[in-house]
């Protein structure tokens, strides 16, 4: 998996820079003035970049007008890990992040970070990734956790930062980006996983034919799956049980932790 990250307060920033643009040009201000929104128009971040160039206009007898450039959070100071852990430290609760709703993987992802880290975030619930991608590229949340498939896009036109795999490797598709070890927040290790299973009474010859269908298949999945991030595993009966057990016992512990509840 990978986080992406984006951060807040570039209005004062943007409009901070405008106005020493101006000023070091002559009498200020002797010409239009941009107020740079990093976000489209519409919302609150909007609405306080306009209102400020309305008010600024009439005091200055010169236009302050506003220009929405969305996609300008990744440039915020805040983008590494350890900032941002700093950042959350320093003021539990001020950096929000996205969840594809309540006992979701990436509700529990961003449940696993906060433990690690020892850091309290402001979880915000959505339902389903896409309107959590939405808000995030708008500006409107710092964090969310999703796969690499899902966040890698984002991150190569450059509308998000990809702050740190899940992994305890770094991914072959984003590999400038580090572990979370790496980048500072030990003991996190998080793989997302799929598995094909039957259902307890399936005959055993059900089993192993479905068995080697889909270990044949495996050689000619291998690269679709690399393509999206994703390793093929292929284990016997009893690792794979310990597998799941484990993964269960784990998880089952955090959610407890968490105090997670579906509603």
């Amino acid at each position: 998996m990978i986080r992406f990250c984006r951060s807040l307060a570039w209005i004062g920033a943007a409009l901070a820079f405008s106005v020493a643009a101006a000023q070091a040009q002559g009498a200020y201000p002797d010409r239009p003035v941009k107020i740079i929104v990093p976000i489209g128009p519409g919302g609150s971040y909007d609405l306080v970049g306009r209102h400020f160039a309305d008010a600024l206009s009439k005091r200055a007898g010169q236009s302050f007008f506003v220009e929405n450039k969305p996609g300008g959070r990744k440039d915020m100071p805040q983008a590494k890990l350890q900032d941002i852990v700093a950042a959350a430290k320093a003021n539990p609760g001020s950096i929000s992040v996205a969840t594809a709703g309540v006992g979701t993987g990436q509700h529990l992802v961003a449940a696993a970070f906060m433990k690690a880290a020892g850091v309290k975030l402001l979880e915000v619930p959505y339902k389903g990734s896409p309107p959590a991608f939405t808000d995030l590229l708008a500006g409107r949340i710092d964090l969310f956790f999703d796969s690499v498939a899902a966040g890698l896009p984002y991150v190569q036109s450059g509308q998000a930062k990809g702050i740190a795999v899940l992994s305890s490797r770094r991914t072959p598709l984003a590999p400038d980006v580090p572990t979370m070890s790496e980048a500072g927040v030990p003991g996190l290790d998080v793989d997302s996983w799929l598995g094909i299973f039957a259902p307890a009474r399936t005959p055993p010859e059900v089993i192993a034919r479905l068995r080697r269908d889909i270990r044949a298949s495996l050689p000619d999945l291998k690269e679709r799956f690399e393509k999206r991030g994703g390793e093929a595993w292929d284990l016997p009966d009893d690792r794979l049980d310990a597998f799941v057990a484990t993964e269960f016992q784990n998880w089952t512990k955090l959610i407890r932790e968490a105090g997670i509840k579906l509603d």
